[in-house]
């Protein structure tokens, strides 16, 4: 059984916002501090017999895109070499790891940038990304599946609130024509019924120059976003008096439950 340590209510109060942070940046994210069905054993990479367990964790598709959370009220003192080990120990298991704690004047980080421990400061509720971790490769593939797999498990299992989120948009210029590319997800347990695409306020199939090259959507004919599914919408627009290198474009996903979505893109 796993019992809380004096300063464990301290830190209890960064989970949440820390959790809500990782929703915001398109991961499903779990508090896993304290939970008994989530922890790795590492007795085979060192001395030890211990399972160790981060504090909140966030997951996407793959294994290969999963970020681990230590939060910590005190950086300070002795337990600052904990800490530092811990972290360390994680950046076996993902590449993505993140050292949180509240707010403070005269927090030293060139030590974590060394040692390419990503830095999230918690003030009133709102995280900043100092900076974030560099990438290593060093994990250990069968630990970072392992830790995946267990936290996908219980968000799968948990019924989550459903809305469109749109989590990425990426587009390159061929010619006079801009491709684009919308990554979005259903962000809990309910099937969505995606009804609407809009290109700054208007419907992309009012707009002259801009195709969809994948799917269509309509309130005709709505897409299906299946529950926890991530999924993409290809664009492509022409170049036109409406859009010119440096233009930037609001897209919206909109759904028949009346949830919605926008994010720009700069086409450059």
């Amino acid at each position: 059984m796993i019992t809380k340590k004096p300063d464990d209510e301290g830190e209890e109060a960064l989970f949440k916002p820390l959790a809500a942070w990782l929703e915001s940046k398109g991961y499903y994210s779990l508090i896993t501090h304290g939970r008994k069905d989530i922890g790795l054993w590492i007795g085979d990479l060192f001395p030890s017999k211990t399972y160790i367990q981060p504090d909140v964790v966030g997951v996407r598709s793959s294994f290969t895109d999963t970020i681990c959370i230590e939060a910590k009220e005190k950086v300070k003192g002795e337990k600052l070499f904990e800490i530092l080990g811990k972290c360390r120990i994680w950046k076996l298991v993902t590449d993505k790891v993140y050292l949180a704690y509240p707010k403070q004047v005269g927090f030293k980080i060139l030590g974590f940038q060394k040692l390419n421990i990503g830095l999230l400061e918690v003030s009133n509720s709102e995280v900043k990304e100092v900076f974030p971790p560099k990438i290593e490769a060093i994990y250990d593939i069968s630990k970072s599946q392992e830790l995946f797999n267990q936290v996908w498990n219980v968000i799968r299992s948990e019924p989550r609130e459903s809305k469109i989120q749109i989590t990425e948009i990426n587009s390159y210029k061929w010619e006079n024509k801009w491709n684009v590319t919308v990554s979005f997800r259903n962000t809990g347990s309910n099937e969505l019924m995606l009804t609407e695409l809009l290109i700054n306020r208007r419907s992309y199939q009012e707009i002259p120059n801009v195709k969809l090259t994948s799917k269509p959507i309509s309130r005709e004919k709505p897409r299906l976003v299946e529950p926890f599914k991530q999924d993409y919408i290809y664009i492509e627009i022409t170049e036109s008096t409406l859009f010119k290198s440096g233009s930037e474009v609001n897209l919206t996903l909109k759904t028949k439950e009346g949830e919605e979505s926008t994010q720009k893109v700069v086409l450059s």
